[in-house]
């Protein structure tokens, strides 16, 4: 599991200025941390992320990482087995990848504009699996 300490110094290390904010509400949401974990090979994460690339960009939704998390995955070998973090505050949905050593490979965060509704495990990133999973 990724600790608070992990997750600051990977975000103090982005160059992108949006990922300011989110460090922010994460820092007084330390709480939000513990949402869940798993446990996936990076084939299966950088599958899953390249969905969620297409369903945000489609629905309009802010996303920061997304590439460069995908685009570390690639180079990460295929059966490799990662550990995957859901990090919640209240205007973002965040999945951070890491290896067993809890060295983070990457982040991505989603805006979160469904107030209240839970992220399906292994969600394919679609509104209608959304829903399913929140009925």
């Amino acid at each position: 599991m990724i600790h608070l300490l992990e997750l600051k110094e990977f975000f103090l290390n982005q160059p992108k200025e949006e990922w300011g904010a989110i460090f922010l509400e994460v820092d007084e949401n330390s709480n939000a941390l513990a949402n869940f974990s798993r446990k996936a090979t990076a084939l299966s994460l950088k599958n899953e992320f390249s969905i969620k690339k297409i369903s945000t960009a489609r629905a309009n939704i802010q996303a920061v990482g997304l590439d460069d998390l995908i685009e570390r995955l690639e180079e990460i070998d295929k059966e490799s087995v990662l550990d995957v973090q859901e990090i919640r505050t209240p205007a973002w949905v965040g999945f951070c990848v890491s290896e067993e050593s809890q060295r983070i490979i990457g982040c991505t965060f989603v805006k979160n504009v469904r107030s209240g509704k839970k992220t399906p495990p292994n969600w394919d990133g679609t509104i209608e699996e959304l829903n399913k999973f929140n009925s």
